[in-house]
C-alpha cells in the first residue's frame, strides 16, 4: 500500500471544504481515485473519466509536480510519500 498526500486547489478546495487529505492506495490511479472518493465524497465524478480510465482532460492532476497528461498512462503509479495536486478546470477569456 502507498500512502499519498492529495492537495486540492481553487474551486475544488472550496467545493469539498478540504485543503488536503492522505489516502492509502495499491499504487494505481484508479485505486487512488477510489480511496480519495471514500474520504472526499463526489470527487471521483469530478476528476475521473470511468470510460477512459484516466483523469478528465480538463482537470490538472500533478503527481510530484508532473502533469499526468504528459506521462505514459501505463506507467502511472504511486509510492509512499508521493504528493498529488488537483486543480479544477480553468476558464478564462
Amino acid at each position: 500500500m502507498a500512502k499519498v498526500k492529495v492537495k486540492f486547489y481553487a474551486n475544488f478546495r472550496r467545493k469539498y471544504g478540504v485543503k488536503e487529505v492522505e489516502v492509502d492506495c495499491d499504487g494505481g490511479l484508479k485505486s487512488l481515485v477510489e480511496a480519495l472518493n471514500e474520504k472526499v465524497k463526489g470527487v471521483k465524478e469530478d476528476i475521473f473519466d470511468e470510460k477512459e480510465g484516466d483523469v478528465k482532460g480538463d482537470v490538472l492532476f500533478l503527481i510530484n509536480g508532473v502533469n499526468v497528461k504528459t506521462m505514459d498512462k501505463a506507467k502511472i503509479s504511486f509510492s509512499d510519500g508521493d504528493q498529488v495536486a488537483i486543480f479544477p478546470p480553468i476558464a478564462g477569456g
